[in-house]
């Protein structure tokens, strides 16, 4: 009886790596398995307790047996996480969110830091190719510009390594699931909110080289339209890669100080693309003597620890908190397992 519940065990352990690699979820029934390998239903127990101590396999009374997503080998664990940074801004709690969730299932991080620099991209998903990881979490670099990496990409999916794309996406890579926020609404909400405060000179300052922006623009847009108020590109202003990335790591505040005379001249209300951006654009109003502070209102996407420290009114989108996280990681876990996973678009609350 042990050699041959043993020998079940090892049968089956081979039947999950299958399984997982063709991405079938579903896992037989005692009744099944004593059937197909002509074995006892108490040899079939005693094999699925082995699977179910190992990780494998989770049982559930009156249920049956479902794959736990989890390699036999510890080392086929492993969720790649491509990202911006993994020091600046919201990135350390994103990423302990997303570490928590899969290491509660069994899962390994390893993170690769991009710098939102196409060229990083390519350097690390070449290098991932010649040991693929089952699945990797990708924030994309330069999202809305073409990327000249998707070969890289349809390589990887190829070979079974599963996607999901985190805050952004790549047009031409298609059948990608995409776990983001939710931008165009979030832009139409903060147009409709200073609105309906008495605001009809709006503007805004986005991010020009990323896929979020964009989305958020075309909610600005269509809400400046949809309450009849004045659309002028004036007041719609934008930034770079380089030129945020040298605000975050030598406090450089050069594009901001050029957009204030545009801004103060010409908005009461300002969106912007993110805390961090608003935290700055204070900082800089404020210390202009010229200004008045508390002539502006300001709104913003995220609601950081820089909101809290943040001088004057400040209205901000915010979500649950650790909702992005958790959620991009239960959807590479659920796909880890070969179940079906759909897109999904996170709300904004606003915070006033």
């Amino acid at each position: 009886m042990a050699i041959k519940y043993k020998w079940l065990a090892e049968k089956l352990r081979e039947k999950i790596i299958h399984d997982l690699a063709i991405g079938n979820a579903t896992f037989p029934t005692e009744e099944e398995l004593s059937k197909r390998y002509k074995v006892s239903r108490q040899t079939v127990r005693n094999a699925l307790h082995i699977l179910e101590e190992e990780h494998l396999i989770t049982r559930r009374r009156g249920s049956g047996c479902y794959l736990t997503g989890l390699m036999p080998e510890q080392k086929d664990n492993t969720v790649g996480l491509l990202i911006y940074s993994d020091t600046l801004y919201i990135y350390p709690t994103l990423i302990e969110d997303i570490r928590k969730t899969l290491f509660v299932q069994g899962y390994d991080l390893k993170i690769f830091i991009t710098d939102n620099q196409v060229e990083n991209e390519r350097r690390i998903l070449t290098e991932i190719l010649k040991q693929p990881l089952r699945g990797i979490i990708v924030e994309g670099s330069k999202s809305a510009l073409p990327n000249p990496n998707l070969d890289l990409y349809h390589s990887l999916i190829t070979l079974g390594t599963k996607l999901i794309f985190l805050n952004n996406f790549y047009d031409h890579l298609s059948n990608v699931t995409v776990v983001k926020d939710d931008n165009y609404g979030g832009a139409y909400a903060l147009v409709k909110h200073f609105y309906l405060h008495g605001h009809t000179r709006i503007g805004c300052i986005l991010h020009g080289d990323e896929k979020t922006s964009m989305e958020r623009y075309q909610g600005f847009m269509e809400a400046m339209r949809d309450y009849g108020l004045t659309i002028d590109d004036k007041q719609i202003l934008w930034f770079r890669t380089n030129e945020y990335r040298n605000l975050q790591v030598n406090q450089d505040t050069t594009f901001i100080k050029q957009m204030i005379p545009m801004l103060s001249t010409t908005c009461s209300a300002i969106m912007t693309y993110n805390d961090e951006i608003a935290y700055w654009l204070i900082h800089q109003i404020a210390g202009d003597p010229t200004l008045n502070l508390k002539d502006y209102s300001i709104g913003c996407f995220h609601n950081s620890y820089l909101s809290n420290i943040t001088r004057g009114s400040l209205i901000t989108l915010s979500h649950k908190p650790h909702e992005v996280g958790e959620l991009v990681a239960s959807c590479m876990i659920d796909k880890l397992k070969g179940l079906p996973v759909r897109s999904k678009e996170v709300p904004w609350t606003i915070k006033t």
